[in-house]
């Protein structure tokens, strides 16, 4: 198996949306509906239950694939951190992905006192939707 690469950047909507005006006075809904348009993924929940991930409209997650990488990208009330992971299989690069997505989940559960119980915590790893897990060779954990 390929490692994984993994180069994060950090910016602003305000210095990635400077040739759309209107983009930078909006909120982080609008910075999303923007993305969504690019071919990123909004995930707005995560684990097993589909525990809510960020806290909209103030931390959006979101998740982009292409043939070569997977991205991720991480809305902070107008601060951006895209994570890009790169090398590997598909879903080597996609299990890198949601291991750090897992922990910044944690994270931020931790301090809205939300999430998987503290006695269960792999029931917070990995992405909600069977779609999702399945690309990345996780277990299938809920009804379509």
């Amino acid at each position: 198996m390929t490692d994984v690469n993994k180069t994060t950047t950090f910016g602003s909507k305000y210095v990635e949306d400077a040739d759309n005006e209107s983009a930078c006075y909006g909120d982080g809904l609008d910075w999303m509906g923007g993305r969504n348009e690019k071919g990123w993924l909004t995930l707005s929940c995560w684990g097993e239950d589909g525990w809510d991930l960020g806290e909209w409209p103030y931390v959006i997650f979101m998740l982009r694939l292409t043939d070569s990488t997977a991205e991720v990208c991480v809305y902070c009330e107008g601060d951006l951190t895209t994570t890009t992971y790169s090398g590997g299989h598909r879903e080597t690069r996609l299990r890198a992905a949601f291991a750090d997505i897992d922990v910044s989940a944690k994270w931020y559960w931790d301090r809205q006192v939300a999430g998987p119980p503290d006695d269960e915590p792999n029931r917070g790893r990995g992405p909600y939707s069977n779609k999702m897990r399945e690309a990345a060779g996780y277990p299938l954990v809920h009804a379509s």
